[in-house]
């Protein structure tokens, strides 16, 4: 088993692990980031040397970045953020943002049952439609959107799911490629 796959199967190990704790505590730990945040750029190292190493931390970049500004707006919890970044370390920017974005996906398709099953679909729907709205309309017109008034979604799993969706595409091999 070459280094590559090595890392992709620790990846799915780790992002197991995180969706268990997060759906359990809501809380992703930073016993199990911050070795990950650490091993992206050493496996990028041992396999591309220095440009391998220099790859690992535009991963823990640009796969950290948005997840940061959402944390700083309040939107996205800390271990979320460390998750990502840690993801981009491991498998490098383009497969990050790929498992990311289908992270993200999973999410949001998540959320749609989560806030259906509650009953809160059209609910959810207007509050989004004042959230993009409110900074164009005038002061007396805007609609304040409160925390009671939002849904809360744990990430832990759908960065499984999308982490795993990303490196199953990454090796066809695994599963027969597109014949």
């Amino acid at each position: 088993m070459d280094l590559t796959t090595s890392v992709h199967i620790l990846v799915i190990a780790c992002t197991a692990v995180a969706a268990v704790t997060d759906a359990r505590s809501g809380k992703i730990y930073n016993w199990l980031t911050f070795p990950m945040l650490a091993a992206g750029p050493l496996f990028g190292f041992l396999q591309g040397g220095l440009g391998g190493l220099i790859e690992a931390f535009v991963g823990i970049f640009f796969c950290g970045l948005a997840p940061y500004v959402a944390w700083r707006a309040g939107q996205m919890a800390g271990g979320d953020v460390k998750l990502f970044a840690a993801l981009g370390g491991l498998l490098g920017p383009f497969l990050g943002i790929e498992g990311q974005f289908y992270g993200m996906l999973a999410a949001a398709l998540g959320a749609l049952a989560l806030v259906a099953k509650e009953g809160k679909l059209l609910q959810t729907f207007g509050n989004l439609f004042f959230i993009v709205t409110n900074p164009l309309l005038p002061k007396k017109r805007r609609r304040r959107i409160t925390r009671d008034m939002q849904t809360s979604l744990r990430l832990g799993p759908f960065i499984l799911v999308g982490s795993v969706v990303a490196i199953v595409l990454a090796h066809p091999s695994w599963w027969g490629g597109l014949r």
